[in-house]
Order: structure tokens, then sequence, then C-alpha cells
């Protein structure tokens, strides 16, 4: 007797490669936010990026007693002494020896005036020397030379193509955080680019929004939106390859993963690959730089984090956008 044959549909699996690198990168983010919830360590949420110089407000120099008796204030959400330098009516003595300006670090167009901010309260600090090992490693051996050859190889044409793409493409992250900040003419200005780099500037390899219609770039991320409402930056902390940065920055990097176009259009692995390579592409002009600014220094960790916190202190004491 003949038996009856049953057919089987083989089974369609997800391969677990195409996952690895997004759920890596995810996993190592959610570890490091819920350390910082668990510590809550972050300081107050106050907005400092609103700092204004004003007209007609300088005062007359103060008495060396004035001087003494009044402390240097903090900035306002974040733990940081401005570093305020006298001004001083110049020795115009015959027997003093002019002082040579300072030089940038050969190879950069960085000069070195790093202020080390020694009481810096870093409550992250052993996690966030792990991670900057971590990432100190991946960037010597793995990201720099391979930047090199990428920047060596790449015309430098095509290289302002590939970032034009990339920024084209994130263009609805720019829009809603303009939305969520109720700046609609903003707004309006990242929507009518994307659609002519879209289209006019093929895909968004070429910007004639800017050159032909010149219609500006009005980019906003999470941060700027946490920071209108009044977020502070909050604690210090090293990102997994991304490098330093701060917990509201850290919160919006997050988010835009999240948020980021790439994933919805391509499919796994693809999306995580062309996520890493954008990545790649906007660290690949600093890799040298990243390279000569470590060997000046004595201790990496804390230079690079005393770098950041000037960066910071500059855009909360002359309002540059974060």
């Amino acid at each position: 007797m003949r038996q009856n044959q049953v057919r089987t549909e083989p089974v369609q699996t997800v391969p677990v490669m195409s996952l690895r690198l997004s759920t890596l990168s995810m996993s190592l983010y959610i570890a490091f936010i819920t350390i910082l919830l668990v510590t809550g360590c972050s300081t107050p949420a106050t907005n400092s990026t609103h700092l204004h110089l004003q007209k007609n407000q300088i005062k007359s120099p103060a008495t060396p007693a004035e001087k003494k008796s009044t402390p240097i204030a903090k900035i306002k959400g974040t733990n940081i002494t401005p570093n305020v330098i006298p001004n001083k009516a110049p020795n115009t003595s015959p027997n003093t020896t002019a002082k040579k300006a300072p030089q940038t670090i050969q190879g950069t167009n960085i000069t070195p005036n790093v202020v080390s901010y020694r009481d810096y309260n870093d409550p992250l600090i052993k996690f966030n020397r792990a991670v900057f090992v971590f990432n100190d490693v991946t960037y010597r051996y793995a990201l720099i030379p391979l930047a090199k050859g990428y920047n060596q190889i790449v015309p430098e044409p095509v290289d302002k193509s590939v970032g034009n793409f990339f920024y084209n493409i994130k263009s609805p992250i720019y829009i809603l955080n303009n939305m969520a900040q109720l700046k609609l003419p903003d707004a309006g200005k990242n929507l009518l680019r994307f659609v002519i780099n879209s289209t006019l500037g093929i895909a968004g390899l070429f910007d004639p929004a800017k050159v032909w219609f010149n219609i500006e770039k009005k980019e906003s991320h999470v941060e700027d939106t946490i920071a209108h409402y009044g977020g502070g930056y909050g604690t210090y902390l090293v990102l997994p390859l991304l490098g330093s940065s701060d917990l509201r920055n850290g919160t919006s990097s997050l988010v835009e993963v999240y948020l980021n176009p790439i994933p919805y259009v391509l499919q796994q692995p693809d999306a995580s690959y062309v996520q890493a390579f954008d990545y790649f592409q906007e660290f690949a002009p600093s890799a040298d730089n990243y390279a000569k600014l470590r060997g000046k220094s004595d201790d990496p960790y804390i230079f690079f984090r005393n770098l950041y916190l000037q960066g910071v202190q500059r855009d909360a004491e002359f309002g540059t956008p974060h």
C-alpha cells in the first residue's frame, strides 16, 4: 500500500548575523542608560544654552579686595566653573620680552588651551573610563586605519556627496524636532529642502536647495528639544564608539536610533550596515586629529573630558547651538 507523503515547507528563520550589529548597539545604550537611572546622578535640569552677552553692561574693573571676596559662579545646569581670564594692561617696559602666540598642535587646527577641571564631579568615572578604553582601542586599531585609507581613496567631492546623502535622509528627525519646539518655519524649510534635494539633488547627493534657492539648513536634534524645554546637560558620560557626551546628548542619540528612517526603508542586515557606514563617514575626517591629540596628553580620558567640557562651557556662555 502506498503511503501518503506529507510535504513540509522549509521553515524560514531570521539569521542571527543580520541582527547582531543592531542588537549589540542597542544593548550597549540600554545598559548605560540603566546605570544612569539607578545611580540617579544627573545634575539639576536647567537649561544652560541661553546665556547671552548684552551691550552696555561692561562694568569697571573690580578692586583686588572685591575680586578676592566674590566667588566665580558656576554655569547653570553644569558643574563647570568658567575659565575667567582677567584683563590686564599690556606691559610696555623695554625690558619685557614679547611672548609668542600659542601655536596649534602640529597637523591640526587646535590650540592647546584646554581648561583643566580638577574638581569636576564625575560620578560615572569608572564606567566612563571602561568605555573610553574600549573606544580608544577600537579607534586606534580599527577605525583610524580604515579612516586613513578611506580619506586617501575617496575624493573630497564624493565624500561630500555621501555626507549630503545621509544628512538628507535624516531630515525627518530635524523636522520632527522643529515641530516639537514649535518652530514651524524651520520645519517648513527643512521639509522643502528634503523635497528639493531628494528630487533635483538626486536622492540628496547634492544640495540645490542651498545652491539654487538659498534655503539654509535648520538642523535640530532631540537634545535641542530637551534643552528648549529646560533640560540641562546632566552628568558627563562616554558613549560606546560615539565618545564624549552627556546625559542629554546620550538620550538624544538613543531616541534618534528609532527616529532614523533607514531601518524603516531597508531590511536587516542592510540597514545596520548603512547606519554603521554613516557613523564611519562622519568619523573619518577627524580620525587623524584624535591620534595626534591623544599623543599630546598624559591622561587621555581626562584630556578629552576637559576638551568636551570646554565646548559645553563655550556653548553656554555664547549661546552656540549645542
